[in-house]
């Protein structure tokens, strides 16, 4: 019985995984698309990380890590 409980928790340990990979892809992406979108409307120098973070719905730090 304990080999199906590893493999459950391999299981649940994989699909963890690849949700936090999409998550991560989505998350870069939206930054991104944030930093495009003002670029093209503001202008690259007077667009701020802050402005970038505010249209993208990240923080800073998550910012930051990406």
């Amino acid at each position: 019985m304990a080999v199906a409980r590893s493999n459950s928790d391999a299981d649940r340990g994989q699909r963890r995984a690849s949700f936090q990979r999409a998550k991560s892809r989505e998350t870069k992406r939206a930054l991104v698309q944030a930093a495009m979108a003002l670029w093209r409307t503001q202008g690259y120098a007077p667009t701020t990380v802050a402005d970038i973070c505010t249209a993208a719905g990240v923080s800073k730090a998550l910012f930051y890590f990406y």
